[in-house]
């Protein structure tokens, strides 16, 4: 029996890092860092580029998969159902996939094998946050999926989307988006993710990477020797064939820097505003004023 391909999954909301937690990921030896795949079947149909520049029909890597050939418009339809906010509820109520996710399920573990085959790693990291992608992919036979939950500051989110940059969010709706994805995220991890998540902290991850990144190592099997080394030799870390993601992944390179600029850039009162709104969650995972 052929046995189930090995699949890092990264959830929590935008701004949260994720991308970057990805990026980071990739150095390990075992592993390679595909971004956001809930965008895969949209980027085959429209043929658009992935963070390479080339499109996924002349990307060197996406087109030695050939499942991708067999995506059409109503696949990526499907997927969107299935991947979709209202989907967790179905998702709570049943333990199993109804049967019109077959092909759903067909062209995951298909797509997920052959990359696998394609970049000779053990380990697939797949960033795309959405909750109900996660459960999707867990509930399949053919991958082993286990679930790296990353939380960061709701004071830093918030600053993050007020960022002339990619998609805007006013103050209150930053704060809502991150109301609903986190506590979503908690439920989904204690009631249809259990033994499967990690949570882990943004601020962890830039303050004592070592630990930080040793948990992870530990957690999920990635060789992460190389990862360690070059944080402390401050080397930049290359952007390979990545789909979706934010910002980040149209640069070739990144660095391991710690942002904490919403300390001194957003006011004192929106601090507390926010801390407020949040609070919850502030102190379930012990964010403090």
């Amino acid at each position: 029996m052929t046995e189930p391909t090995k699949i890092i999954y990264i959830m929590g909301a935008g701004r949260s890092g994720t991308t970057a937690l990805g990026v980071f990921l990739n150095a390990g030896q075992n592993a390679q860092f595909l971004g956001e795949l809930n965008q895969l079947p949209q980027h085959i149909v429209n043929d658009t580029p992935c963070s390479c520049g080339n499109t996924v029909s002349k990307c060197d890597f996406w087109s030695g998969v050939s499942v991708i050939n067999r995506v059409d418009k109503e696949l990526q339809q499907n997927a969107e159902k299935i991947e979709s906010h209202s989907a967790i509820l179905k998702y709570m109520l049943n333990s199993k996939l109804p049967e019109q996710q077959e092909g759903y399920a067909v062209f995951n573990s298909q797509m997920f094998s052959e990359t696998s085959m394609v970049c000779e790693n053990e380990i697939l990291i797949d960033s795309s946050k959405y909750m109900a992608r996660c459960i999707a992919l867990s509930r399949l036979k053919t991958l082993d999926v286990k679930v790296l939950y990353l939380v960061r500051d709701p004071r830093a989110v918030v600053h993050s989307f007020g960022k002339n940059v990619q998609t805007r969010r006013g103050l209150l709706s930053a704060v809502f988006y991150y109301n609903v994805v986190n506590v979503t995220a908690e439920l989904v991890s204690r009631i249809l993710l259990k033994n499967k998540v990690l949570k882990l902290y943004y601020e962890n991850m830039v303050e004592d990477p070592q630990q930080f990144f040793q948990k992870i190592a530990d957690f999920s099997g990635i060789e992460l020797t190389d990862l360690n080394h070059k944080i402390a030799q401050k080397e930049s870390f290359k952007v390979q064939h990545v789909i979706g993601g934010n910002r980040i992944t149209k640069e070739h390179e990144i660095n391991f820097n710690n942002d904490s600029s919403w300390k001194t850039q957003l006011p004192r009162l929106q601090q507390w505003l926010i801390y407020c709104l949040t609070l919850p969650l502030n102190l379930i995972n012990r964010y403090k004023i």
